[in-house]
C-alpha cells in the first residue's frame, strides 16, 4: 500500500510486547478526558507496532490527508474512505494511526525509533539527489533561458522582468492563442 503513496525507506514492526514504554511520547491532543496518561501507553505498548519512514514531496501532508481526522467517529462520518474511518475503534486513543505533525517531528521520530544510522541519513541524501535531478531536468532549462534573456535585455528591474518572463515561458501552462 505505502509505495502507491510514497517511497517507503525503512519498516519496523515491534512485536507482541509492541513498543517499549519508553519510547511512547504523548501527544496531549492523543490522551482523552477520562483517561490517563498510562492508559495511552498501556494500550501503545500492548500489540504488534508497524514503524514506517516514508518520503515524498508533500508527504506529511499526504499523509495526514490518508489518516483523516484524529477521532475515528467522525472519520466515519466526514471522511469515510481514510485509515482511521476504515480501521480506528471507538476513540481518539484506538485511532488505529499515528502521524507526525511536521517534518521536524518526524526527523526528531526517525532518530529516535531508528537512530542515526547510515540508512536513516540516506533517506535526507536520497530526498536531495531526487531533488537536484528533479531541478536540473525541469527547472535549471527554463530559468537559464530567462537569464540568458535578462543579460541581453538589461531591463532596469532584473527581479521583475524575470518573474514576468518565467510566467509568460512557463512550460507547465498551455499557450492559447
Amino acid at each position: 500500500m505505502w509505495s502507491r503513496y510514497f517511497r517507503v525507506y525503512r519498516e519496523l514492526v515491534a512485536s507482541e510486547g509492541g513498543v517499549d514504554p519508553r519510547y511512547v511520547n504523548c501527544p496531549q491532543s492523543t490522551v482523552e478526558p477520562g483517561s490517563t496518561l498510562e492508559e495511552y501507553v498501556d494500550f501503545m505498548t500492548s500489540g504488534p507496532v508497524e514503524l514506517i519512514i516514508a518520503a515524498g514531496r508533500g508527504s506529511v501532508a499526504r499523509w495526514k490527508g490518508l489518516m483523516g481526522p484524529e477521532d475515528p467517529r467522525e472519520a466515519r462520518r466526514t471522511h469515510p474512505m481514510t485509515v482511521r474511518a476504515r480501521i480506528g475503534g471507538e476513540s481518539v486513543l484506538r485511532n488505529g494511526v499515528y502521524g507526525s505533525p511536521d517534518a521536524e517531528r518526524a526527523e526528531k521520530e526517525i532518530a529516535f525509533f531508528f537512530g542515526t544510522s547510515t540508512k536513516t541519513q540516506g533517506v535526507k541524501e536520497d530526498v536531495i539527489v531526487e531533488s537536484g535531478a528533479y531541478l536540473s531536468k525541469t527547472v535549471n532549462p527554463v530559468l537559464l533561458k530567462g537569464l540568458i534573456q535578462l543579460c541581453r535585455q538589461k531591463p532596469d528591474n532584473p527581479l521583475v522582468w524575470l518573474a514576468d518572463w518565467l510566467l509568460a515561458n512557463n512550460p507547465n501552462i498551455a499557450k492559447t492563442s
